[in-house]
């Protein structure tokens, strides 16, 4: 690799100063333009990256069609659902949800899932232009240690590592309006979510302060019964962080693909400074 044997020549201390060793003067120009342009192709690389993904995902079914990112419920509210599944059609159990005014439909599961993926395929398109902002930073040194590295996926890593809290920061409002705005079944993301978070917090509330009842009841349920209904657990009314995390979750898994297709597949390269710098890894 070219680079490589020019890096070769020169040895660097603290990643600014440098010592030649039997380079010319025209091999030491060409050396830093080199290293300059390697910089500028991997932000060039992660720009077209982000730009690729944010397109991708922000097509209608996007993150929801897609399994490597597709946003599923919290765990606990997993959990409920799963819970609520297990015991449909027990009249006891039916008579309690009643009279707790409590209507947690399964369906409502589905729902919750698409509004998600929904909301974070209306905010994706935006992402590109964060994404942007944060690659700015990337440093001489950064780039060099990226370009060669074993895995294929070190820039995005990079990216994810430096810069993910202010990414989180910059997303998070374009997420929370995404989710205020896009309707599933008459209900936005939020709408339906604070639903099921007030249905299950009333039902987790019962249970902890009503030990002594759940216990006469044990008598009439089945014990699989009992486990569900003992599983269920308080959960959060608000999701945008959640779903921030999780939207941008995929959004770097996307990202990660679009620089490994640059880094193996020539084809992949579209501009001059991609083919040369990514060119000597060939």
């Amino acid at each position: 690799m070219k680079l490589l044997k020019k890096i070769g020549k020169v040895f660097f201390s603290l990643g600014v100063a440098a010592t030649v060793v039997s380079c010319s003067e025209d091999e030491v120009k060409s050396f830093f333009n080199d290293e300059d342009n390697t910089v500028k192709a991997l932000k060039e690389a992660l720009t077209i990256g982000a730009q690729n993904s944010s397109e991708a995902l922000g097509k209608e079914g996007g993150y929801l069609e897609d399994a490597a990112v597709k946003i599923l419920l919290p765990e606990e509210a997993q959990t409920t659902f799963k819970a609520v599944k297990a015991i449909t059609g027990n009249a006891a159990v039916q008579k309690l949800f009643s009279a707790l005014d409590v209507d947690l439909d399964p369906d409502l599961e589905s729902t919750l899932v698409t509004a998600f993926n929904r909301a974070a395929e209306d905010a994706a398109p935006q992402a590109a232009g964060v994404f942007a902002t944060a690659i700015t930073n990337m440093t001489l040194d950064d780039g060099k240690a990226i370009l060669f590295s074993s895995s294929n996926d070190a820039a995005t890593n990079y990216l994810k590592t430096n810069t993910y809290s202010g990414l989180e920061t910059a997303f998070s409002p374009i997420i929370e309006e995404s989710m205020d705005n896009v309707s599933v079944a008459g209900l936005t993301a939020t709408e339906a979510w604070a639903k099921f978070a007030q249905m299950n917090n009333k039902l987790a509330e019962f249970k902890a302060d009503n030990a002594s009842v759940l216990k006469l009841a044990s008598a009439l349920l089945d014990d699989s019964d009992m486990d569900a209904i003992n599983s269920i657990q308080t959960v959060n009314t608000s999701l945008g962080g959640y779903v921030t995390d999780r939207a941008l979750d995929g959004l770097f898994k996307k990202v990660a693909v679009e620089e490994e297709k640059i880094r193996t597949d020539a084809s992949a390269r579209v501009t001059d400074l991609l083919k040369d710098v990514f060119g000597q890894l060939d």
